[in-house]
């Protein structure tokens, strides 16, 4: 791509009200096409004549933006007009929203360090062939939006009234060129729409919408409403024991939206943010909350652009309803990176999660594409030594690595091959897979073990010990079982591509054997089913019987964390 233009910011600081940037233009001649490629700092939504650009909600999405920077094409021929005025609105987003909330990240706060910014070209061909372009640079105007604040945690404030004061001008600066990708991922699109199913007071006296369903995304609201009447909503995912509106499990985040009205007949929702949430709490409405009817609030499901794959359907409706809850988890979850949760101070994609899921998740959609991305990330993020983060884009900057986290590096571009026959993922993620074995070889305290190091072990075991979050397996049982299960992944992945694998085939001989020697025997349900499963047991069928015996022993029920499940 060959960039003319220039990346922008405001020469003023706007605060937290989201930056909108124009120009106009004029056009005498007929237009055979017009192409306009942009990205920002942030995330953008634009417009060509009062019209919305395409249908990427969130763009440019969500990438390590140190080294990766997607940019969008889209095709506005038709959206031309004689006289036109193209405008981009850009919010703080990922790039710039104070994440991860839990925890200080010196990562984010290096992209926050630097401005949000706007880089746009839109390219125009004549019907005698000609060219001319119109890039974004000195000339653009800037003004603040009606988006008065929005972030990733908190929410977003709009005022349907708000007319800027003035238009401001917008001054270049050294933006990244070197990081710009095309458009690798899918896009985030809104995809289906639900009404509120009810409304209802709850024991604390407040007035709650229900959609019957989680949903990450947004609720769009339609109203007539007179100017300055405020509609404020909080989201939740579930009611506490009472039935009143909990958002304990949100932490930090505010999760709020508020939308200050205009006169008359009017819909709005959020534009540069999402939640997670099945309930709306409505706070503030005209003529106050109890004036608030269903047909007012519809839910707005937002995720990644997938071709649904995988149905099920039979005679057992709790089934049905398991099945269900499964894909509704992905979608909420599959908003450009595989998340952990859509809802609170965190919404990061984190690795143990995606490998845990990445099989499952091929067979319900079509998420060739989705992962090609991710995992490309995860390779930008790796470190020289072949280290993998908790989560990517690596946020966290944790360090040591996790067995069964960093394992993604492994186990995700293979599970993304056998689903879809494409060798080009194991030749796009082979040195990444290699390099993350031989981070384990050269930091393990134990020839061909994995030992001495810190792990989230089997995360959320339910054998865990009181004060415990890990489960009762051995940590390094599980991080030296995942060393053999990655190594055993690399040689199969080398042998398709038609690599010479017999160092690796060694190492793992190595492996397995000094596994034997170290743990002859298993004492959790997890250990079982790892030795059982990654063939590292002498006797895999007398580790699958334990199995069994350990599961009747408890009540026929699972003691499994993360890992062993």
């Amino acid at each position: 791509m060959d960039w003319k233009a220039k990346w922008l910011k405001p020469a003023n600081d706007f605060g937290n009200a989201a930056p909108v940037f124009s120009t106009d233009f004029a056009l005498s001649r007929t237009v055979k096409q017009a192409r306009l490629f942009i990205t920002a700092l942030g995330v953008y939504e634009a417009a060509l004549n009062g019209r919305r650009i395409g249908q990427f909600v969130l763009a440019p999405g969500w990438t390590t933006y140190y080294k990766r920077l997607q940019y969008q094409e889209y095709d506005v021929t038709d959206l031309l007009r004689a006289e036109n005025r193209l405008t981009v609105t850009v919010g703080k987003g990922w790039y710039h929203s104070p994440m991860p909330g839990f925890t200080a990240s010196d990562f984010q706060k290096g992209l926050a360090a630097r401005p949000m910014g706007l880089l746009a070209q839109l390219e125009i061909t004549y019907e005698d062939g000609q060219r001319s372009f119109i890039v974004s640079d000195e000339s653009w105007s800037v003004s603040e939006s009606a988006v008065r604040f929005s972030e990733i945690y908190d929410g977003e404030i709009y005022d349907a009234s708000f007319i800027p004061p003035c238009s401001g001008t917008a001054e270049t600066f050294d933006g990244p060129y070197e990081t710009l990708i095309e458009q690798q991922g899918e896009e985030i699109r809104e995809q289906e729409r639900i009404a509120a199913a009810r409304i209802f007071t709850t024991p604390k006296g407040e007035v709650v919408a229900d959609f019957g369903q989680e949903i990450t995304g947004y609720v769009e609201i339609s109203v007539n409403a007179k100017a300055g009447e405020e509609i404020r909503l909080s989201h939740a995912e579930v009611l506490d024991k009472a039935g009143c509106f909990y958002t304990e499990n949100y932490r930090s985040a505010r999760a709020e939206y508020c939308c200050i009205c205009r006169d008359g007949q009017q819909s709005c929702h959020p534009r540069l943010t999402f939640f997670g949430f099945r309930y709306i709490r409505i706070d503030a409405f005209p003529g106050g909350p109890g004036a608030a009817k269903p047909e007012n609030f519809t839910a707005v499901v937002l995720h990644s652009q997938m071709k649904r794959t995988g149905r099920l359907s039979c005679s057992n409706p709790l089934l049905n309803r398991l099945f269900d809850n499964i894909i509704w988890g992905q979608k909420g979850n599959f908003v450009d990176v595989p998340t952990d949760c859509p809802q609170r101070d965190e919404r990061l994609g984190w690795t143990g999660d995606a490998q845990v899921f990445v099989r499952t998740a091929c067979l319900n959609y079509d998420t060739e594409k989705f992962f090609t991305k991710w995992l490309a990330d995860l390779a930008a993020d790796q470190g020289e030594d072949g280290y993998v983060g908790h989560v990517i884009p690596d946020l966290l900057k944790t360090q040591p690595a996790s067995a069964a986290w960093g394992d993604a590096a492994a186990i995700c571009p293979w599970a993304v091959y056998l689903a879809y026959g494409n060798t080009e993922i194991l030749s796009r993620q082979f040195e990444s897979m290699r390099k993350w074995v031989d981070y384990i070889t050269a930091h393990t305290t134990t020839e061909y073990l994995w030992t001495g190091g810190v792990h989230y072990g089997d995360w959320l075991g339910l054998d865990a010990p009181t004060g415990s979050y890990k489960g009762s397996s051995r940590e390094d049982f599980i991080a030296s079982a995942f060393y053999a299960h990655s190594a055993s992944l690399v040689i199969k992945a080398g042998l398709v591509l038609g690599k010479d694998m017999a160092a690796y085939e060694a190492l793992l001989q190595n492996i397995i054997s000094a596994f034997r020697r170290a743990y002859p025997t298993y004492k959790t349900q997890t250990e079982c089913v790892l030795a059982a499963h990654f063939h590292l047991a002498e006797d895999c069928q007398a580790a699958a019987d334990q199995l069994a015996l350990m599961i009747r022993e408890c009540g026929t029920k699972l003691q499994t964390g993360f890992v062993g499940t």
